[in-house]
């Protein structure tokens, strides 16, 4: 039998940057002698710009498949993937980092022996109890009437027995949970040198959590008082972060640490690597310290500044569980 056909068969799916940088390092420790797919689902430019960025030969995609998920092309990715997908079974595994539309109608299609969820960020512990609240249901979930019109299989029946591939400790009793310890990507930056410059982590919560971009302004000149003086203060903007922001943060006295692609991997790029991070709620502080050993700081704020009381509760929550965090509340406003 020819060696190619003799090996198993993996498809990932992924929307983000971080997702991809997951499901990299699970087939680079899991899948390193099957014949591993990757869909690159397009919902931004930014996106996609990013995550082409980070392929590289080592990485031995046999296939990479991009689904561009923008206008009126979010309805009918069935008819253009099914048949594609149909030539690729049988698959061992699937990755998914979401659990709707593009990854969850491969999943089912491909009926997979095994379905893998990859972090991504605070969305893999919503992922985890929308799993949780369904298989509480014990009740058969329906197929829609509107995604059979579309060549569409979007029931996430399939999903109560995913798995799970995460840093977090995801409270999954009924599915298999395994650490995400980034040991692959790890032995490639264990000897960066360190040097003394600090990284603000921003997050894209003016108008989704924070009340406007002044409270912003204010917390992150807030924040400076409590960084180490006389060393470089950098400010790491969301990618959808507009530009007139960047430029006021850039004002306050940091400058602005942009990079083509995630911080996970931007430093293996440069060559070195920051002493310490800060964030109101990127879980990027957590994955940094994971990979890179950077101490990770959260600086909690007062619930005046949020658009509502349950945005919020929601970053209580997330400073709750994490144990070294600045707290901001005292500041005037």
């Amino acid at each position: 039998m020819d060696s190619q056909l003799a090996k198993d068969k993996v498809v990932c799916v992924v929307r983000t940057p971080l997702q991809l940088f997951n499901a990299i390092e699970a087939c680079q420790r899991f899948h390193q002698n099957d014949l591993k797919y990757l869909v690159l689902v397009a919902g931004s430019s930014v996106d996609l710009n990013m995550m082409q960025s980070m392929l590289q030969p080592d990485q031995d995609w046999a296939l990479v498949h991009t689904v561009i998920f923008q206008g009126w092309r979010k309805h009918f990715y069935g008819w253009q993937l099914n048949y594609w997908l149909h030539t690729l079974n049988p698959v061992k595994s699937v990755y998914i980092g979401m659990i709707t539309h593009v990854p969850l109608h491969i999943v089912n299609v491909l009926q997979p022996a095994h379905i893998w969820i990859l972090d991504d960020g605070n969305e893999s512990l919503m992922i985890a109890r929308q799993i949780h609240a369904w298989q509480q249901q014990k009740t058969t979930l329906q197929n829609r009437w509107q995604d059979q019109l579309l060549d569409l299989q979007l029931n996430p029946q399939r999903l109560l027995k995913a798995n799970f591939f995460s840093t977090f400790d995801i409270q999954a009793s009924d599915n298999i949970l395994v650490n995400n310890d980034y040991r692959c990507f790890k032995a490639k930056v264990h000897l960066l040198p360190i040097r003394p410059d600090i990284l603000v982590i921003g997050s894209n919560l003016v108008g989704t959590y924070l009340k406007d971009e002044s409270t912003l302004f204010l917390r992150l000149q807030q924040l400076l008082q409590h960084l180490p003086p006389e060393v470089p203060h950098w400010y790491a903007p969301h990618r959808y972060e507009p530009t007139s922001l960047i430029q006021q943060i850039q004002k306050l006295g940091y400058q602005i640490y942009q990079t083509p692609s995630i911080l996970e991997y931007s430093q293996l790029q440069q060559g070195w690597r920051f002493s310490a991070s800060y964030s109101i709620r990127s879980t990027a502080i957590e994955t940094l310290y994971k990979i890179y050993e950077i101490p990770g700081f959260l600086y909690q704020l007062p619930a005046s500044d949020f658009i509502n009381l349950s945005k919020w509760e929601e970053c209580l929550y997330i400073w709750q569980q994490y144990p070294h965090t600045i707290n901001l509340c005292d500041g005037k406003k």
